[in-house]
């Protein structure tokens, strides 16, 4: 490797510059290298040179050799100086392609050129790469396990130190090791309360290069995906989330007990046995019963109305970074239905009971189906009368499949309404009504002569009354309004023409 430059007449003299690359140093960065620069006649010419300090620049830095008093003979070289310089590198070890001149002080005046000062090569100098930082590649950190990674260095005698910083975390997670496949493990304890708002985060991986004696090298930084392993989910213990019933607001509210159709659950949330680890937070807690969630920051949440006899409500806590723990709490719900009635009797009896037209007694008697709920629930059993035109008295209270005399002074010549009526503490109810007629006669004219009936007696003034149903033999016909006798089906065209 060699710059030179020529000067004198017709390119008399030939000034080289070579150079050796003696020595690197891996710690400094640095080459030693030996320059050698020589003088030649490149014919029959010769001069003799005075001793004068010379200019060598390498890669912008200058130095300061020296030659003494020379004579170049004719035909003939003479080597001006040797010079070891030590060269800096780049800080990736290399260095290419840098410029490099040599500038020697003649300082002579020939009869053939006249004065020639200062003679100047130029070119270029590259010099053997210096091997540099070790480079290290891992797909991800996963805490509190092995990852596999792989150390690539320029020298086998290189050491590493393998940095991990997640947030204002920073700590070492391999120490002096050698290059090639490497196992990480990031302590879960170190790292995961720097992650606390998701199961992962960006971190920085720096590996540190040292020489054999343990001399600094470089570094290099990567960024590295760092995820926190499910083993930090939240911990619950026994009673962490409780079910009780919530009647408020609704019938069932004075029955302590789940009610079917009406209770909701209400599931309560014991901060106290929940354990959320390194750091994590609280996010929320969740429900989920018959397919409807709900989710919230408690203590509490509620289910929807339970509709079943029984409710399986999966209870969940989140923390911050997502991860979950979830219990399934099972409660029983009491059947309920709305109260009915089957077997109803409602009708005009003698003093014993039974059905009688004439009788003087109004009879009643139902059996009735409800929900007791275990005895939380009651359910009444009444009947009321009237008559056809008036309101209802008082309640008669009866006994279920348990006929009941409500009324003892029935006229025949009235007619009764009568209700059997089931009402429970929830305010559902059942109810039957009937009417009771008086008694049956053919036919009875009413006193005054102002109103008749058919199987029954007369009750109103103006009004032929039939009880029952009006076979004719012909057609009936009807006065209306002087326009002659009409039959019904006459009258009805008339009426609404």
């Amino acid at each position: 490797m060699a710059i030179s430059v020529s000067f004198g007449s017709n390119n008399a003299y030939t000034i080289t510059l070579d150079w050796t690359q003696v020595s690197q140093s891996i710690t400094g960065n640095t080459s030693s290298v030996k320059f050698t620069c020589t003088i030649k006649s490149n014919g029959t010419a010769s001069f003799r040179g005075y001793g004068r300090t010379d200019t060598l620049t390498v890669g912008g830095k200058t130095f300061k050799p020296a030659h003494g008093e020379f004579t170049v003979p004719a035909g003939g070289s003479v080597k001006l100086w040797d010079y070891t310089a030590t060269i800096a590198h780049d800080s990736d070890g290399s260095f290419k392609s840098k410029a490099i001149s040599c500038g020697v002080l003649i300082d002579t005046t020939f009869s053939s050129s006249g004065y020639v000062g200062t003679v100047t090569a130029t070119g270029t100098i590259t010099l053997d790469t210096i091997a540099r930082a070790s480079s290290i590649s891992v797909s991800a950190l996963t805490l509190e396990q092995y990852n596999n990674a792989t150390i690539t260095t320029a020298d086998s005698s290189f050491r590493h130190d393998i940095y991990l910083k997640v947030g204002d975390v920073s700590k070492c997670i391999k120490y002096d090791t050698a290059g090639g496949a490497v196992k990480l493990w990031p302590e879960i304890e170190q790292f995961a309360p720097a992650i606390t708002s998701a199961a992962s985060a960006k971190g920085t991986l720096t590996i540190y290069t040292f020489s054999a004696g343990h001399a600094s090298i470089g570094s290099k930084e990567y960024e590295v995906t760092v995820k926190v392993p499910d083993l930090a989910k939240p911990d619950v213990s026994l009673g962490w989330a409780s079910a009780d019933y919530y009647n408020s607001g609704t019938p069932a509210a004075s029955i302590a007990a789940f009610v079917q159709g009406y209770s909701k659950a209400q599931i309560v949330f014991d901060a106290d046995r929940i354990s959320l680890k390194y750091g994590a937070r609280l996010k929320q807690y969740k429900i989920s019963c018959d397919g409807v969630t709900q989710n919230g920051t408690g203590p509490y949440l509620r289910t929807g109305v339970l509709s079943g006899t029984s409710a399986k409500i999966v209870c969940t806590v989140e923390d911050s970074r997502g991860y979950t723990a979830s219990e399934t709490v099972t409660v029983g719900v009491l059947p309920y239905a709305r109260p009915t009635l089957t077997g109803i009797s409602l009708y005009r009896a003698s003093s014993d009971g039974s059905a009688a037209s004439d009788g003087t007694r109004i009879y009643a008697k139902a059996t009735l189906k409800y929900s007791d709920l275990n005895g939380l629930n009651a359910c009444s059993l009444n009947a009321y009368y009237r008559a056809q035109s008036g309101s209802y008295g008082d309640a008669i209270q009866l006994e279920s499949d348990v006929g009941a005399i409500i009324m003892d002074s029935a006229a025949i010549n009235q007619t009764y309404v009568a209700k059997i009526v089931a009402e429970d503490n929830l305010g559902n109810s059942a109810s039957y009504e009937a009417t009771i007629p008086t008694d049956s006669v053919a036919f009875h004219i009413r006193d005054g002569g102002n109103g008749a009936a058919f199987f029954k007696y007369a009750e109103k003034d103006g009004v032929l009354e039939v009880n029952g149903a009006l076979e004719l033999a012909e057609a009936l016909g009807i006065a209306y309004g002087g326009t002659g006798v009409k039959t019904v089906p006459e009258l009805v065209k008339t009426v609404f023409n």
